[in-house]
C-alpha cells in the first residue's frame, strides 16, 4: 500500500493506513494522545507531526487541503485538555469542532515534508536542570488534539531556533508555564523563584509576560491599537505597562521587549491554525488572530521572526464528506467570511475577558510614550 506503519505504542497511533482515495494512498501522521498525562509520566512525547515539521522547515503556514483527509478522533474528551476550562455551549462546541479531528496524509506529502525537515539542523537540547524542574514540579496536559502539550512546546522551541535566531528559544519552550489562555497553570506561583534561578533574567521577562500578551492577542484590542498608529507614533512608544496573569503583578516591557514578545506570539499562533480547508474556517478565531497580528507586525515593520506569507492550495476537488461539515459549522458558516470572522472574534474576546475576570486578572494595558503623557498620546484599555 506504500503506507509507512511504525510500531503502535500503547495509547499512541501513528501513520495508520486507510483506504486509498482515487488511487492515492493516505496515511495518518502525528501522535494522538488519547489520555491526558503529565510530562513526569509521559514516556514518548515531544514529537513533531508533519504540519509542524513543514512549518519549521519552511517558516510558514500552509493550507494542506489537497494533501489531507480529516477523520474524527474516537472518544475525544476535551475535558482532558487545557480547554476543559472553556465554558458556554457555543464556545465549547466551537472548540470541540476544531480539536476533534486528525489528518490522514498523502504518502507523497509525508515523504516531501519528511525530506524538508531532515535538512533542518537539530535544535540544541534543553538544559538538564530545567527539564528536571518541568518533569517533577510542573503538570502539562494535552494541548492539541494532534499531540501532547510537550509536542506544542517542542514546536515553539524548534521554530524559534530555526526561524528567530536573534533571540533565546527558551521563552518559546516555557511560554505556557505561568498560565495559558484558559486559566490552567502548569506551575504553581510559589515556584517562580526557582524558575528564575534556572533561566536568564531576559528569558524570564518574556516567560512571565507571555500569558498576558497571549490574552491580548486573543482579545485583539492591543493589536488593533498598535495597527491604528503610524510608524512615527509607534517609534515614540517607550514601554507598555500591564499585569501578570498568574498573580496580577504589574509588569512593564520596554518597546524593544514588547516587539520581541509579539514576535514570540506570532510564531506561537502558527501552531493553532487549521491543517487544511481554511476557506471553510472563517469561524475559527485562531485564523483571524493570526491574520491581524501578522498584518500589524508587517505594517509596523517589526516582523523579526521568519514567517513567510502563507500558502493556500485553492483546492476544490474534495471527495464526499471532505472537509467535514458538522451541524455546528453549517450554522456558523451562514453569511460572509468577514461576518463569520467578526462574530468569532467577539466570542473569543468575551471568553478571554471572562477568564481574566474569574481569577482577578487586570487585562488592561497602557503605552508609555517618549514625550509628556497627554490623552491623545495614551491608549488605555
Amino acid at each position: 500500500s506504500g503506507i509507512k506503519a511504525p510500531e503502535i505504542k500503547p495509547k499512541l497511533r501513528a501513520h495508520i493506513g486507510v483506504q486509498p482515495r482515487g488511487g492515492r494512498t493516505m496515511a495518518i501522521t502525528g501522535f494522538v494522545l488519547i489520555a491526558s498525562m503529565s510530562l513526569a509520566v509521559a514516556a514518548d512525547v515531544g514529537k513533531l507531526d508533519l504540519r509542524r515539521k513543514e512549518q519549521i522547515a519552511l517558516g510558514r503556514a500552509t493550507d494542506h487541503a489537497a494533501e489531507v483527509m480529516l477523520a474524527k478522533i474516537p472518544n475525544f474528551d476535551m475535558d482532558k485538555s487545557i480547554f476543559a476550562e472553556v465554558t458556554g455551549k457555543f464556545a465549547r462546541t466551537a472548540m470541540l469542532n476544531k480539536l476533534e479531528w486528525r489528518p490522514f496524509w498523502l504518502d507523497s506529502a509525508a515523504d516531501r515534508i519528511t525530506e524538508e525537515h531532515a535538512m533542518v539542523a537539530p535544535a540544541p537540547p534543553i538544559e538538564g536542570r530545567l527539564m528536571d524542574f518541568i518533569n517533577n514540579k510542573c503538570n502539562f496536559k494535552v494541548e492539541h488534539a494532534d499531540g501532547s502539550f510537550f509536542d506544542h512546546l517542542k514546536f515553539s522551541y524548534e521554530y524559534t531556533v530555526r526561524n528567530y535566531p536573534g533571540v533565546s528559544a527558551i521563552p518559546s519552550f516555557l511560554h505556557s508555564i505561568m498560565g495559558v489562555g484558559t486559566n490552567y497553570f502548569p506551575m504553581d506561583k510559589s515556584l517562580i523563584p526557582e524558575l528564575q534561578g534556572l533561566i536568564t533574567k531576559q528569558e524570564f521577562v518574556h516567560v512571565e509576560s507571555f500569558p498576558s500578551f497571549l490574552r491580548f492577542v486573543i482579545q485583539r484590542t492591543l493589536i488593533r491599537d498598535l495597527a491604528a498608529l503610524d510608524r512615527d507614533k509607534l517609534k515614540q512608544i517607550k514601554a507598555i505597562r500591564f499585569y501578570r496573569v498568574i498573580d496580577n503583578k504589574p509588569l512593564e516591557l520596554d518597546a524593544a521587549q514588547m516587539w520581541v514578545q509579539l514576535n514570540y506570539q506570532l510564531l506561537h499562533a502558527l501552531d493553532f491554525l487549521p491543517v487544511s480547508s481554511w476557506g471553510y474556517h472563517a469561524w475559527d478565531p485562531f485564523l483571524g488572530e493570526f491574520d491581524e497580528l501578522y498584518a500589524m507586525m508587517v505594517k509596523a515593520d517589526q516582523l523579526q521572526v521568519r514567517v513567510k506569507p502563507w500558502m493556500t492550495s485553492n483546492f476544490t476537488d474534495y471527495t464526499p464528506n471532505q472537509p467535514p461539515i458538522t451541524p455546528f459549522m453549517r450554522v456558523v458558516m451562514v453569511g460572509s467570511a468577514s461576518m463569520q470572522s467578526s462574530i468569532a472574534a467577539k466570542h473569543a474576546a468575551t471568553q478571554v475577558e471572562e477568564f481574566s475576570a474569574k481569577i482577578g486578572h487586570n487585562l488592561s494595558y497602557e503605552f508609555v510614550f517618549g514625550q509628556p503623557l497627554v490623552p491623545q498620546h495614551t491608549i488605555a484599555v
